[in-house]
């Protein structure tokens, strides 16, 4: 770290101690350090002191960790804390990360497969759907601002870093032609879209659009779409040249695919897809199964209609439907409307009952309270099935009970129960008549008892 103006075991804003320089750019360097408040290893990423000589750098380095804050998108680097060191020196804290980024990746030998590649930037395209919805334009993606970070159960995910932090490198070669020289460039020459070329003031999210292209056409042929021997070489190729076709760099890309691609390499911006929810949608039937999840993600963020996943099989039917019928708003929906057998349905609703039905359930619940409260009322005892019920006025029951009372055989053995021992010798001596009246051998009921049973059975009310 003698090149640094840090040293190892420097504790910075009372809490962070430095530990070792993890990487160098144009601009600044980033340095591993250890939480001792959160016992937790972060990273912290400084500016060079040459680099503070430009104007409104640190400024604009604070800003840009600002906005990158705004995103909480497992696919970028979290910032957590800004600071300033001793000397004026800007730095920002983020998430330590476990990987390498994928110009690490596309350095192996071989060919990275292609759904694999595709599945990465599908997660690179989740996060910047993010910082566009917050009005935020990378500028600088490329294959070293793409981190391959590995999760708790080792399965590696994508990290943008440096969401719009311009670099400075007073390059030359082409070794350095991926870094930014801050007073000619904001952004790295072999990734910029040639609006960027012209002004790194008139760029929009379609900028972002052709860097992905870039890094595309790169992860699959292992090669640049535009190159050159120095920056202008390169800047002049991406302004007129076309780039190789890339079937002939590698037989097994789908002509679909490399349709895609070329069109995210539209010299006019305005025949690139408008966003990169559109990208992502284009690009998830040639990415595996699980990358649906991010091309959904990204567009509900930018508002767009969400896809179907691409092992969905939509059936459509041959026979075109009728037009829709006019819709109305639940909430304009009146009794009126609702009454009227006329009213057109609610789309996606039920049809209303009609009044027909209203009023026979209205009927039959009266009807229905009616029976529960006779039911309910109090009974009297059992009788028989022959026995007749009359409910006489209450003038002929007074004039009745003036005159004598005869006195009436009982009904005969085993029609009625004898229910004291004068019944049952009555019920005998009736059975001796062979005589005797069917009308006597019934158990008569006083009509008092009728008529008092009568009233209770309404709850006691005349």
């Amino acid at each position: 770290m003698a090149d640094f103006p840090v040293t190892e075991g420097q504790i910075l804003a009372g809490k962070y101690r430095l530990e070792r320089v993890l990487g160098s750019g144009g601009s600044g360097f980033v340095v591993a350090a250890w939480n001792v408040e959160l016992e937790q290893r972060v990273a912290m990423k400084f500016l060079h002191p040459l680099a503070l000589e430009q104007a409104d750098t640190a400024e604009r380095f604070r800003r840009e960790a600002r906005a990158a804050a705004k995103i909480h998108s497992e696919h970028v680097a979290h910032v957590i804390d800004v600071g300033i060191m001793e000397g004026g020196i800007p730095f920002i804290v983020m998430e330590y990360l476990e990987g390498r980024d994928l110009c690490a990746e596309l350095a192996e030998p071989g060919m990275l497969p292609i759904q694999e590649a595709l599945d990465f930037v599908l997660q690179a395209i989740e996060a910047l759907a993010e910082a566009h919805s917050f009005g935020i334009v990378h500028r600088d993606l490329k294959p070293a601002n793409l981190f391959i970070a590995k999760r708790a159960d080792g399965t590696r995910l994508i990290k943008v870093l440096d969401f719009g932090i311009s670099k400075y490198l007073p390059g030359a070669g082409t070794g350095e032609l991926s870094l930014t020289t801050t007073s000619v460039f904001m952004g790295s020459p072999l990734y910029m879209s040639p609006e960027h070329v012209r002004s790194s003031k008139d760029v929009d999210t379609r900028t972002d659009i052709w860097s992905l292209g870039v890094i595309l056409y790169e992860m699959l042929t292992k090669q640049a779409p535009f190159m050159g021997d120095s920056i202008g070489a390169v800047c002049a190729a991406l302004l007129s040249d076309a780039p190789a076709p890339m079937r002939s760099l590698r037989a097994d890309v789908p002509p679909e695919l490399e349709a895609i691609i070329l069109r995210c390499l539209a010299k006019d911006r305005a025949a690139r897809f408008s966003t990169v929810s559109e990208l992502a949608s284009a690009l998830a039937p040639f990415a595996s199964a699980g990358s649906q999840l991010h091309v959904d993600r990204a567009s509900r963020l930018l508002g767009a209609p969400g896809t179907p996943p691409t092992s969905a099989v939509l059936v459509r039917p041959s026979v075109q439907r009728e037009p829709a019928p006019p819709t109305l708003h639940p909430a304009k929906a009146t009794v009126d409307t609702w009454w009227r057998s006329d009213t057109p349905r609610i789309e996606g609703k039920r049809r209303r009952p009609s009044r027909a039905l209203i009023l026979v359930g209205l009927c039959s619940g009266f009807f229905g309270v009616l029976c529960a409260a006779l039911l309910l009322g109090k009974r009297p005892a059992p009788v028989t099935a022959n026995a007749s019920l009359v409910v006489i006025p209450a003038a002929l029951v007074a004039a009745h009970a003036a005159l004598p009372q005869p006195t009436l055989p009982s009904a005969a053995p085993g029609l009625i129960p004898s229910r004291d021992a004068s019944d049952a010798s009555n019920a005998s001596d009736a059975s001796d008549a062979p005589d005797a009246p069917v009308a006597a051998k019934k158990r008569r009921v006083s009509p008092s008892k009728v008529f008092a049973w009568g009233t209770k059975g309404f709850g006691g009310r005349r």
